[in-house]
């Protein structure tokens, strides 16, 4: 898949998981329903998390995100082992955002 096709697909997803986020408090970011192992914070930072891990990762450059993402929303992790759950508002404007910094690292050619 093209690089730039591959971007647009990211971001046409992106766009509609924040669509789906846009209002939810701190509160309903961080519970976790009955039946569930994890609450939607969780789910968002993952999806954060593993987004640069697959990007920045191979190419063989930093994760631009805080190290502390690793522990909170690696696989098999779960909120109900946080001591404290993150900033939701934080996690969820990073998500909105990282793509144009993917975007704009492709253009420096960090990736090549």
């Amino acid at each position: 898949m093209e690089t730039s096709t591959a971007l647009e697909t990211l971001r046409f997803i992106r766009g509609l998981t924040m669509k789906s986020l846009d209002g939810l408090d701190q509160t309903k970011l961080t519970t976790i329903p009955a039946g569930f192992k994890n609450n939607i914070l969780w789910n968002a930072g993952h999806v954060l998390f593993y987004t640069c891990s697959f990007v920045y990762g191979p190419s063989g450059q930093v994760n631009p995100l805080p190290e502390s993402y690793k522990d909170l929303f690696k696989a098999n992790s779960s909120p109900a082992d946080w001591k404290e759950a993150p900033d939701g508002a934080k996690v969820i404007r990073e998500l909105g955002t990282i793509l144009d910094q993917i975007v704009a690292d492709n253009a420096a050619g960090k990736f090549n």
